[in-house]
């Protein structure tokens, strides 16, 4: 994988929309996520990604998730 884009339709939620990746630790998103290169993408574990998402809030939320790699 090239990179790693997480984006919401919103941020402002009280509590937070959080994320996790693979069940490890929960992460706060507060705005855009953006991994590029695969040594900033590595940060995030194994190479299937299982990502969990979190919306404590009673307002819905879109979350997108776009992922780059090379071409094979």
């Amino acid at each position: 994988m090239r990179f790693v884009l997480i984006s919401a339709s919103r941020y402002d939620a009280t509590p937070p929309l959080t994320y996790t990746v693979d069940g490890g630790s929960s992460v706060t998103l507060d705005g855009p996520y953006l991994l590029i290169g695969t040594g900033a993408v590595a940060r995030l574990g194994t190479a299937n990604l299982d990502f969990t998402f979190s919306n404590p809030t009673a307002q819905p939320v879109t979350v997108e998730v776009l992922i780059g790699r090379d071409a094979a």
